[in-house]
């Protein structure tokens, strides 16, 4: 089974993480993360993007229960994050072409709103001057999750709004295995998010190293040779369904780990934009596709880092033979988001977004990683085309079996 994601971390990253643990955290300033040098964002290193989500939320002083619009497209942790700083969730739709948020439903909540969780879905950079104009100067925080690359009018997404969180596990972009960061483009936002990062208590010398050893047997876990029952098992309903059903806490220490900082310095030395996009892949995707089956376009208004592959079909019933019969020629596809609008269910939500909760049934992921093999593109490419023809040799069969019985014996 190709596996839906990389997990590069081996004994480099593992040793890396041990000369982490056995000095103090860094001064490593503002101006650490590389691709925001120079654009007026101050940068801090938190645990991870939750950390980061809450710190920002708390930095900007909004009054308790205030109510904070985020996109219900997405993992069930961003509006937990937002409860844990005593806040509301206000849960938005999704657009069905680019996946990010609906900027018609914005737009109808907008009254109800007093800050934005902007997530740039899959890592598509969002239309973010048509939100803007709707938010009207109030807070506009950026999810970056799968964001790192990615551009809107030549600036990199999470430089646009009054804060940007990242997070840096490995299923995102550095994949290495912990460690996140807060944006600030305000310095008094700024200056309260790095109030906040002092609180809690250092990482311990037993926690670091089981937080590495973790990291080095997940890293193994995705070896090829195990890969295939790994994605088995958390690919599966119960295995998703248990896993969104969790509620993922806010660490009392918001500061990034020791033990992740020198494998996230060094993911950042070796870090550049575009470098796990495979256009001939893409490309061999898309032309593949079966009828009716799409994959976002390219944005018109920025560059998509295409971190992340969507496939979009048509219908739940034809993602879930998709998936099926992709899985069954070895290419781990898998949806990714299924039950994060029954997860939001004892958050608020109230079924009145639609677009996010048909999406949430039908899209899908394939693997689209730079660990990929030029055989396993192959063969991702070659399932593609075989399940195109699958699904034309339906469609033309479907017609006749629609027919009644008497015109079918007549003909």
């Amino acid at each position: 089974m190709i596996a839906p994601y990389h997990v590069p971390y081996g004994l480099k990253e593992f040793w890396l993480a041990l000369q982490g643990l056995a000095r103090r955290f860094p001064e490593v300033g503002h101006t650490w993360f590389p691709p925001f040098q120079g654009l007026g964002v101050d940068a801090f290193p938190t645990r991870l993007g939750r950390e980061a989500e809450y710190a920002l939320l708390r930095a900007l002083r909004l009054s308790n229960g205030a109510r904070v619009g985020v996109p219900i497209f997405t993992h069930p942790v961003v509006w937990q994050t937002i409860v844990a700083a005593g806040m509301q969730p206000v849960f938005l739709d999704a657009d069905p072409v680019t996946l990010g948020v609906s900027v018609p439903d914005l737009h109808r909540k907008d009254e109800r709103l007093d800050c934005l969780i902007l997530i740039h879905a899959f890592g598509y950079p969002a239309d973010f001057d048509a939100v803007a104009a709707i938010m009207h100067g109030r807070p506009i925080l950026e999810d970056c999750a799968h964001a790192l690359g990615s551009t809107y009018r030549g600036r990199p997404l999470g430089s646009l709004g009054d804060g940007a969180f990242f997070t840096f596990l490995f299923s995102k972009s550095l994949r290495a295995g912990g460690g996140g960061c807060a944006l600030a483009k305000d310095a008094a936002v700024g200056d309260e998010v790095e109030k906040l990062l002092r609180g809690g208590r250092e990482e311990t010398l037993l926690g670091g190293l089981s937080h590495a050893v973790a990291n080095l047997l997940l890293g193994l876990a995705y070896r090829k040779v195990l890969y295939s029952c790994v994605t088995l098992l958390t690919s599966s309903s119960l295995y998703t369904r248990a896993a969104y059903e969790l509620n993922y806490r806010v660490s009392s220490s918001l500061r990034m780990r020791r033990s992740d900082w020198g494998v996230i310095a060094s993911r950042l030395k070796a870090w550049r934009p575009g470098s796990e996009h495979d256009p001939e892949l893409w490309a061999a995707v898309r032309r593949n596709l079966p009828e009716g089956w799409r994959i976002p376009p390219e944005p018109q208004w920025g560059e998509w880092n295409h971190w992340l592959l969507p496939v979009c079909p048509p219908s739940e019933n034809a993602a879930v033979h998709g998936i099926a019969q992709l899985r069954s020629h070895g290419v781990g596809a898998r949806l990714i988001y299924r039950y994060s609008p029954e997860a939001a269910r004892a958050y608020g939500y109230r079924g009145d977004c639609p677009e996010a909760e048909r999406l949430s049934r039908s899209v899908f992921i394939l693997p689209s990683h730079g660990g990929l093999t030029s055989r396993e593109r192959q063969q991702i490419v070659e399932s593609i085309r075989l399940l195109s023809e699958h699904h034309g040799r339906r469609a033309h069969q479907l017609p006749r079996r629609t027919l009644p019985t008497s015109i079918r014996l007549e003909g």
